[in-house]
């Protein structure tokens, strides 16, 4: 994993060509197939389980989709911090968004009525797709118009 995630990045940082790339990636490809299939399920479910609890504490009754409007998921575009193995920069971010869709519809549609029903919860009428793309960059392209403005950063004052 740790040989595989360090080809990757040399890569998206320049700092190997293309075909030194595919050479270094074609060997340990086969084996991380392997072991992402396994991984991606338990990352995914990780992720959502944390997204899901910040929704059941900051939605209410009357405003059920609230918890959507206040979380945003994204990337210090560095690798300094220490990101899911498979998704580790913002190159990944559309993989992410892709899976995080797929995984949400596969749930959902889950045998065990308990799990199903942990994701058709928190849909509130709309589809996975719209619920992800707020996450990963509408809430945060929002963020950054209201809070880094020039009116904000030089008055304090929200746009």
């Amino acid at each position: 994993m740790h040989q595989w995630t360090l080809i990757k990045q040399s890569h998206a940082w320049g700092e190997s060509d293309d075909a030194a790339y595919a050479l270094a990636l074609g060997a340990s490809e086969q084996a991380m197939a392997v072991m992402l299939n396994v991984l991606r399920p338990a990352y995914l479910s990780v992720i959502f389980r944390q997204i899901f609890h910040i929704l059941d504490l900051v939605s209410s009754a009357e405003a059920p989709a609230k918890g959507w409007d206040h979380i945003a998921l994204g990337t210090d575009y560095d690798g300094v911090i220490n990101p899911i193995d498979i998704y580790r920069q913002s190159s990944d971010m559309r993989s992410l968004r892709s899976d995080l869709i797929e995984f949400w519809n596969s749930t959902a549609a889950h045998p065990d009525p308990a799990i199903a029903a942990l994701y058709t919860s928190h849909l509130y009428g709309k589809k996975p797709a719209f619920w992800v793309d707020k996450l990963l960059w509408s809430n945060g392209n929002e963020f950054l118009r209201k809070y880094f403005g020039d009116r904000y950063l030089k008055s304090g004052v929200v746009a």
